[in-house]
């Protein structure tokens, strides 16, 4: 089985074991499906969940990233202002201690 992982294409083997009693389990947990294929889908399927959460939890980080992007941005934003305002002030201390 071929898992796009970050961008990145991996060969992987699943976890699908036989068991003594002829049924399969994935990795080491319990020997509950009937057949390799049913394993198979439902690690598939377990593979799809967790990278949904992934991605939910990528997506808040990023909207966290822009939301302090944003902030920073605007305090660049105010003491560039509060900067020129600085030097408007001192030229006219400047300019009236003539």
């Amino acid at each position: 089985m071929i898992l796009d992982f970050n961008g990145f294409l991996v060969s992987y083997k699943m976890p699908v074991h036989k068991c003594p009693n002829g049924k399969y389990r994935i990795g080491s947990g319990g020997c509950n499906f009937d057949s390799k294929e049913k394993a198979e889908a439902a690690y598939k399927a377990y593979l799809a969940k967790k990278d949904s959460k992934n991605e939910k939890k990528n997506a808040n980080i990023d909207s966290m990233i822009d939301a302090i992007d944003k902030e920073i941005t605007e305090l660049y934003e105010m003491s560039s202002v509060l900067y020129s305002i600085k030097n408007v002030v001192e030229f006219f201390r400047k300019k009236g201690s003539r």
